[in-house]
């Protein structure tokens, strides 16, 4: 029997997920307004006690790495770091932005994650979808994950040529810019959140699949310096 949890901060919502051998037996997402540590400890208190099972269970830890806003990130990526070093379990890390994107494997077209990163900014990443000749969905991203503003990944989208489907919280946030484009889809605000459950069950492959690390070998994606070292640099010069 293989234990595997799934924990994301990077948004605004604390999203977290357990699953027993490929099968989720709980997964909660809650509105965190930048008070992640606060409701991720009693959040995952819950999320053990429904499933009847202890931290010390787990075979392993899947956390979403980013990118994502400084201080939301490092809470999670931080707790699966904890557990995994006091557990002795291995961590697996997923791009927040692979979590929204995997619902929509099977869509067909292009699909653009997309989450808020302020600033009039947003982290955004690209992928193919499609099914394959015997059924199984596939994708396979076009782009590393990246920071930009929402025009210019637009602009690039565009480019493609291509239908695209836009995921994540930016798009609802930046929807002005978005709309208006008969290629570009903004899919609804029941996919702008990323999903524990989808995340437990690409931690779980992972698994399988060897990927797992060591918890002190995982490290968040910012891809840009927090608010503070920006406005610090700013009063530097």
């Amino acid at each position: 029997m293989t234990t595997v949890l799934g924990i994301d901060t990077a948004t605004s919502h604390v999203s977290i997920a357990i699953a027993v051998d490929g099968v989720i037996l709980g997964e909660s997402s809650l509105p965190a307004d930048r008070r992640h540590a606060e409701v991720l400890t009693p959040a995952l208190t819950l999320l053990f006690a429904e499933a009847g099972l202890r931290p010390k269970n787990l075979d392993a830890i899947g956390v979403g790495i980013g990118p994502g806003l400084f201080t939301g990130l490092r809470v999670g990526v931080t707790t699966a770091m904890t557990m995994g070093h006091a557990l002795g379990v291995p961590v697996l890390p997923v791009s927040t932005l692979d979590i929204l994107a995997i619902p929509h494997a099977r869509d067909g077209r292009v699909v653009a994650s997309v989450l808020d990163a302020r600033r009039k900014e947003v982290f955004c990443a690209t992928y193919r979808t499609g099914v394959l000749d015997h059924g199984d969905p596939v994708i396979e991203r076009l782009t590393d994950d990246e920071v930009g503003s929402a025009q210019e990944f637009l602009d690039r989208l565009l480019q493609l040529g291509e239908r695209v489907l836009v995921v994540g919280g930016g798009a609802g946030v930046y929807a002005e810019v978005f709309a208006g484009h008969d290629s570009i889809e903004v899919a609804g605000p029941e996919y702008s959140i990323p999903s524990g459950g989808v995340l437990v069950l690409r931690a779980s492959r992972d698994l399988e699949n060897g990927l797992g690390q060591l918890a002190d070998s995982v490290r968040p994606r910012y891809l840009r310096k927090s608010d503070a070292e920006l406005n610090w640099n700013k009063v530097g010069k």
